[in-house]
């Protein structure tokens, strides 16, 4: 996805029901992502992936930093913008969770393609900073093995819940993820006016 331009992301919720049901019933998943470049003031580039989404007729915003520590490429998300945000980052390790409305549609494969783009283009022989897995007993195992998948496309071998990236992709990727992806120009409304409502 190119910087500046905002996108609108949209796929089907349960597309295995579609052969049951009308199109009238069918529901989707709808949110907007807006990439942005920018620099340190030691003229590092870092980038700045914001999502918008609709939760009870409310928009909410999800921010993912991709940036270098020198060593790794790191990346960090949170459900707030910090002003000069780069002067927080951390330097030794790196935090990545969605909401869980916007789980286990591939968003996260999304967005560490993105990561990777982002680390192809400015620091192409770093690989991705090494990673702690969470662990708890509580969490359904099919969470962690969809998780643990997740990192094991984009290069990471997992071992008692340390990940470590090995900088190779051995599965060939479709960028879309599944979505169709739209470039929206000249919105004169609200963008949540154009999301469905993920509590729906």
């Amino acid at each position: 996805m190119k910087t500046t331009v905002t996108y609108l992301l949209k796929k089907l919720k349960f597309p295995e029901l579609c052969e049951f049901i009308t199109a009238d019933n069918y529901r989707y998943i709808s949110f907007t992502i807006e990439k942005k470049l920018k620099y340190t003031p030691e003229n590092a580039p870092y980038v700045e992936i914001i999502i918008t989404y609709r939760l009870g007729n409310k928009a909410h915003k999800h921010y993912t930093y991709f940036y270098s520590n020198g060593r790794y490429i790191c990346f960090e998300t949170l459900d707030a913008e910090k002003e000069n945000y780069y002067g927080s980052f951390s330097k030794t390790s790196s935090w990545f969770f969605l909401p869980k409305w916007l789980q286990s549609y591939k968003l996260g494969s999304l967005l560490l393609y993105e990561c990777i783009a982002f680390r192809d283009e400015f620091y192409p022989s770093l690989k991705l900073t090494p990673l702690t897995l969470s662990y708890d007993k509580n969490t359904n195992p099919k969470n962690e093995i969809r998780r643990n998948k997740l990192y094991e496309n984009f290069g990471y071998i997992i071992k008692d819940y340390k990940a470590v990236h090995s900088n190779t992709i051995s599965t060939i990727m479709d960028s879309k993820f599944g979505y169709t992806i739209t470039a929206i120009e000249n919105h004169d409304g609200k963008i949540e006016e154009l999301l469905d409502d993920l509590q729906n």
